[in-house]
């Protein structure tokens, strides 16, 4: 695995950068892919309503960032580790018990409101 800016044992869920040209759906399933192992595709992603502009701690310091979330609601595969993350399925109520970055916290909210 390579050198991860990622805090040790803090959950969030599979985000990226785009990359040059690319779109924010389209980073969002390769992101998921990297990330989880999990493939997807635009039909079963629904844009949140939201951009949220966050920080977050990396070992490299605090960083900002601006976030368009979707929420996925079918997918197929199996969790697969992945070079910088080992990817956890939480039930709802467990939530509470992680530490899991704030923007993520939000994000879940926000999307079980959305009631999709």
């Amino acid at each position: 695995k390579q050198a991860s800016e990622h805090i040790n044992d803090v959950y969030g869920l599979p985000a990226g950068r785009l990359e040059a040209g690319e779109k924010e759906i389209a980073a969002a399933i390769r992101e998921l892919k990297e990330e989880t192992g999990l493939t997807t595709q635009e039909s079963n992603l629904v844009k949140l309503d939201i951009t949220y502009e966050n920080t977050i701690e990396r070992k490299t310091g605090i960083k900002s960032f601006k976030t368009t979330a979707y929420l996925c609601t079918k997918y197929s595969g199996e969790l697969v580790s992945g070079e910088e993350t080992e990817p956890v399925w939480v039930n709802l109520p467990d939530l509470q018990n992680l530490n899991l970055i704030e923007i993520a916290r939000t994000i879940i909210s926000d999307a079980l409101e959305q009631k999709i």
